[in-house]
């Protein structure tokens, strides 16, 4: 049979039809083929991040001190902590304290020699004890120290075997954990130490720490009198070396 013509019996092809063939597809579908919704749906709530702060004042991190903060001293320089009342008003906080600590006792080491090294020295100038927190000299922020419940405190002075670093160290004692660890946030910017210490002038440069331990808050302040790189590097090391050895003292009951 040939291939030319159509089989019989189909008869012949008819002219001007248009063609049978399906026609192309569409790109996308023309009518919303989704089901509408039943309801609205409901509205994400937002997310805020949160940071997990640890309390130290409860569970206190063996070693762990906060960071060495740079402070400007400013121009007036106010009275000393052994002065005398601040001129604020002031109620000694009815606090359950235990015995309380003696400065004599607690800074006996004179000279100080850092346990980790004894090349880190310093000469012990002079201690004091407060019998209550109304006179520790923190001026602006006395107020907030005596809402918090200080009970009492004790003070000593220092100064590096190299005569360059002036160290103040002052422990306050609260009558809980958290009270102390939020004392940590007050501003020490104003205290001052007592005469004896010499470390508080207006060219100097002033370092601190502010560390709960337990019930204890220790603040320890530094000044260097020169802006030599070595000598200030050398100095800041001493100061941290000096607040780690009092605090682990406090921590391990020393």
């Amino acid at each position: 049979m040939s291939r030319d013509r159509p089989p019989e019996g189909l008869g012949k092809p008819v002219s001007g039809v248009p063609a049978m063939t399906p026609p192309d597809a569409p790109i996308r579908p023309t009518w919303d083929y989704r089901m509408p919704p039943v309801a609205e749906p409901p509205q994400q709530p937002s997310r805020t991040p949160w940071v997990l702060m640890a309390v130290l004042g409860v569970a206190m991190v063996v070693g762990l001190v906060t960071g060495l903060v740079l402070i400007s001293p400013p121009e007036d320089t106010p009275p000393s902590a052994t002065s005398g009342k601040m001129g604020v008003d002031c109620v000694p906080a009815d606090v359950p304290v235990g015995d309380p600590m003696d400065a004599e006792d607690f800074y006996r080491s004179d000279p100080w020699r850092y346990s980790g090294d004894g090349d880190y020295a310093a000469d012990r100038l002079g201690v004091w004890n407060h019998s209550d927190c109304c006179d520790v000299g923190l001026s602006s922020s006395q107020s907030t120290l005596n809402d918090l419940g200080c009970g009492y405190g004790i003070e000593a002075a220092y100064r590096s075997a190299d005569g360059h670093m002036g160290i103040a160290q002052l422990i306050l004692v609260f009558g809980s954990d958290i009270a102390a660890f939020q004392a940590e946030t007050i501003d020490f910017m104003s205290y001052r130490l007592a005469p004896d210490s010499g470390i508080y002038e207006t060219d100097m440069e002033i370092y601190a720490y502010s560390q709960s331990i337990g019930n204890f808050l220790v603040v320890t302040i530094g000044s260097i009198d020169t802006s030599e790189f070595d000598v200030v590097e050398r100095g800041k090391y001493t100061l941290g070396a000096f607040h780690d050895d009092f605090t682990d003292d406090l921590l391990f009951g020393r």
